[in-house]
């Protein structure tokens, strides 16, 4: 009895994991890397808006170099979408973020 319970366990785990690499993968092949910015930091952001994390580690979970994070994140704050500073993003304006990874006729949840 308790082998079944393992391993139904085991196997609802491993099927969640599956189902999150497949939607990053789906995300990756359909997303360019200024809309998989934008999500990240809309889904990353604590209440108040804020990212506690350096450019670096948002390049690394993104899969891309911290050089082309930096020219994206300049391009987002020149249209006063975010602030940046040394190791934290401020996202400033949620719906001007949330336009970039949504059709115009969704919102972002928030």
């Amino acid at each position: 009895m308790e082998e079944a319970a393992i391993r139904d366990t085991t196997i609802k785990a491993l099927s969640t994991l599956v189902f999150r690499l497949m939607d990053e993968l789906e995300e990756v092949h359909t997303c360019n890397l200024e809309q998989r910015l934008a999500r990240f930091l809309l889904n990353n952001a604590s209440g108040d808006g804020v990212i506690r994390m350096t450019q670096q580690a948002i390049a690394s979970h993104l899969g891309t170099t911290r050089e082309v994070v930096a020219r994206i994140m300049q391009s987002l704050a020149a249209d006063g979408l975010v602030v940046t500073a040394r190791g934290k993003v401020t996202v400033q304006n949620e719906a001007g973020l949330a336009a970039l990874v949504t059709p115009d006729d969704a919102e972002w949840p928030s």
